[in-house]
């Protein structure tokens, strides 16, 4: 799972994953499913979602192809199974979509800003 934008939404969604990874599976299971990947360009930010259950923070003020690639790192070049979009942001939104594995998920959790599509 890799998760843009760290404010309220998108650290719900981290907990909400940890909560799932401790549920099921082996303990210490380390699959491209049980990773948690936090991006976001604030430190605090970052450091919260590691706080409450992310395996990985990822620094988005490095730029989008620092971002794909420590994501595709992390995934053995596959991508995740389920990103999700919890900023809303145009930069954010295209992130999440290239973060998905082929045949992966795309959510789009976070509201665009301004009432345009990101």
């Amino acid at each position: 799972l890799a998760v843009f934008g760290c404010g309220g939404l998108g650290l719900s969604a981290v907990m909400i994953a940890s909560s799932e990874r401790r549920g099921g599976g082996a303990a210490g299971e380390e699959s491209a499913q049980g990773k948690i990947i936090a991006i976001d360009v604030s430190h605090e930010a970052r450091s919260k979602a590691l706080e409450l259950g992310a395996t990985y923070a990822v620094d988005a003020s490095l730029g989008a192809e620092a971002v794909q690639a420590r994501i595709r790192e992390l995934t053995g070049g596959v991508g995740v199974d389920v990103s999700i979009d919890a900023a809303g942001v145009a930069s954010t939104c295209e992130g999440a979509v290239l973060a998905a594995r082929r045949g992966g998920r795309m959510v789009q959790a976070g509201l665009p800003h301004g009432g345009a599509p990101p």
